[in-house]
């Protein structure tokens, strides 16, 4: 069963979240981060200072013009915590390279960086720290999406709208003595009561979609259910989950030039990705925020039958800033937070561009909360670390960049704060696991998973 589709970036973080496909990877991964947050506080490591209830409530813009007056982080705090000792980010430039590699040379006790790759600093010349927010969908928006969508992949034939089309929603209550997905209320009987348009749901053998606050959250057209012979419901090609064995994989730049037999002939995996990069952009429904774009970080191909399929990463980018994107899998945070990088996977087959995708939308609001042109340097970001890392932490860095990290505070929370951060990943040496190390590029807190 599909998630409660009351708020998109959420939707996979939620222990309501019991997809029909249990063992789909996602819901293990679900259950271990949710478990990690209820978790969080008692554990060990280094973890920020609580966000405090900002008893004025400050107003910060939201849906359709409305104003959100109870935002719980406190801005005003965050703003006193901010370092005074930072450098303007446009004149960093030019001694950034060469401080990379003093950084590089020096041993940090904790934090080893030897061997790190630095990357490029974006064109930015201001970083934000920033509040995430539904876009929202209207009734009749979301309507028009599956309609039109059904019209477009030719398959307006194969769904009865007005009987198949589904609503995920704590407003209608659900029907257990009848099948999946019509335990769910009918979309169309109910248009006039809704309260929005987020949570319509196909899920049939032809093709899913699932709609959230923000717009498309999965899809399938069904090219992978049918090209594989299969009677299950193609919301499991949105999940992965009729896709088979990986065969390579890497970063777009490495897999580029690699082409393999698809579904509907030869295809390289850049060209995939370019198909991947328009399909997004143009809007699933909402079109991207100006200064908002996609990238793909990753690519994979993978076994479909007796062909393949290509396997995406896809992450948002806002004005030369990448956000930190993570996989489906189990992580653990310390410290009473957790992190919702972007997830997202999608699928082509041929060159008629996404066959099949789930994951966030990039049609969310973003709210400036505070905008600043100046940042630590990643000298000061490895002191930071030096000095406030847990003694029994010990990191083998392989890669620092700047970059945009979405955070949930506390138990129940949906709202969620997108801080400017230097991302450091690598391995941990003393328990051989991947982490991600995060350090405020304003204020110097430290996040981090493993």
């Amino acid at each position: 069963m599909p998630a409660d589709a009351s708020g998109s970036r959420l939707l996979w973080y939620r222990l309501q979240e019991v997809i029909e496909m249990v063992h789909d990877r996602m819901v293990r991964g679900l259950c271990a981060c949710v478990l990690a947050v209820i978790l969080a506080g008692g554990l060990s490591g280094c973890s920020r200072q609580e966000p405090a209830l900002d008893p004025e409530k400050e107003p910060v813009p939201g849906a359709a013009g409305q104003e959100i007056s109870e935002l719980r982080f406190s801005v005003e705090k965050y703003r006193e915590r901010m370092l005074a000792d930072r450098v303007e980010l446009s004149e960093y430039r030019s001694s950034y390279r060469e401080e990379a590699d003093r950084v590089a040379d020096t041993d940090y006790a904790n934090v080893h960086f030897e061997g790190c790759e630095f990357l490029d600093l974006p064109d930015a010349v201001e970083l934000e720290m920033m509040a995430g927010l539904d876009h929202g969908i209207t009734v009749q928006e979301s309507w028009d999406t599956v309609a039109a969508w059904l019209e477009r992949i030719g398959k307006q034939d194969a769904v009865d709208m007005k009987q198949d089309l589904r609503v995920v929603s704590p407003q209608f209550e659900t029907d257990d003595s009848k099948e999946y997905p019509y335990n769910y209320a009918g979309f169309y009987e109910h248009m006039d009561e809704m309260e929005s348009g987020s949570g319509a749901l196909v899920d049939g053998s032809r093709c899913h979609m699932q709609i959230a606050g923000d717009g498309i959250y999965s899809m399938s057209d069904g090219k992978i259910t049918e090209y594989l012979g299969l009677e299950t419901r193609s919301g499991r090609d949105a999940t992965g989950d009729n896709i088979g064995d990986i065969l390579e994989s890497g970063t777009l730049e490495e897999m580029a030039d690699i082409s393999y037999k698809l579904p509907g002939g030869k295809l390289t995996v850049g060209e995939g990705a370019g198909l991947v990069k328009d399909y997004f952009m143009a809007g699933t429904p909402f079109p991207c925020e100006d200064g908002l774009s996609v990238d793909i970080p990753e690519a994979s191909v993978c076994r479909l039958g007796d062909a393949h399929v290509y396997d995406y990463m896809v992450r948002r980018v806002r004005n030369g800033v990448p956000f930190v994107y993570m996989d489906h899998g189990s992580y653990r945070f310390d410290g009473g937070y957790l992190i919702v990088g972007d997830i997202k996977h999608a699928y082509v087959v041929d060159d008629t561009g996404v066959t099949a995708f789930a994951g966030y939308n990039e049609a969310e609001r973003l709210v400036p909360l505070v905008t600043d042109r100046k940042i630590i340097g990643v000298s000061q970001m490895a002191e930071i670390l030096g000095e406030k890392l847990a003694p029994h932490v010990n990191i083998h860095a392989t890669s620092v960049g700047l970059a945009y990290l979405p955070v949930v505070f506390g138990e129940g929370n949906d709202e969620y704060i997108i801080f400017p951060c230097w991302q450091l990943t690598g391995e941990s040496r003393t328990k051989g696991r991947h982490i991600g190390v995060f350090v405020d590029a304003f204020t110097g807190e430290i996040y981090y998973y493993t």
